[in-house]
């Protein structure tokens, strides 16, 4: 079972509330907003328990969408990491 979501509180300015997607089965996802986490992502179940299934985990963030100024970081990341997700999951 994954951890409890409480654990990442303290820490919480460094995450970005991402909100609910259909790419992380309708569940809440942070993305990482530091430089020791960017490019990272989590998300939690409607308990606060950290998703730990592949189904749910939502594209790589090898392109972070907030990685910078206007539309170019989003684009950047639907070519690089929502593409291949789509044609091949994860």
């Amino acid at each position: 079972k994954g951890k409890d979501k409480t654990e990442c509180d303290s820490k919480c300015k460094e995450w970005l509330d991402d909100g609910k997607a259909n790419a992380h089965c309708g569940y809440q996802s942070y993305r990482g907003a530091s430089n020791w986490n960017k490019g990272y992502q989590c998300v939690y179940d409607d308990s606060g328990i950290l998703v730990t299934s592949k189904g749910c985990a939502g594209t790589y963030d090898t392109e972070p969408p907030y990685d910078g100024e206007g539309i170019w970081p989003i684009l950047d990341h639907v070519w690089a990491d929502v593409r291949p997700w789509v044609f091949y999951g994860n």
